[in-house]
């Protein structure tokens, strides 16, 4: 019954660098046991989710997105990214 979504882990941050397959997320404050930049992979399958347009879109505005993702080892997987309420101070 778990399709993974809502166990998902999440950061909040600006998305410094966007690319079809990777992103660069900058934290909006040090979380413990997360560098204060992370690299991220985005896998074929989660594309649609992440909406790398989307993020290209608030990039140019440095707008605070929330990162859902999984590790695996010391790499990043990007699942899904979503516009974080009141994030655009």
């Amino acid at each position: 019954s778990d399709d993974g979504s809502s166990e998902l882990a999440y950061l909040d941050g600006v998305v410094v660098v966007s690319k079809e397959d990777s992103l660069v997320l900058r934290l909006r404050e040090p979380v413990e046991g997360h560098p204060e930049q992370i690299n991220m992979t985005i896998p074929p399958e989660s594309a649609a989710d992440v909406d790398i347009e989307h993020l290209d879109y608030h990039q140019v505005q440095g707008d605070v997105f929330r990162i859902y993702f999984e590790r695996d080892g010391e790499e990043y997987i990007a699942r899904r990214a979503e516009d974080v309420p009141g994030g655009e101070h």
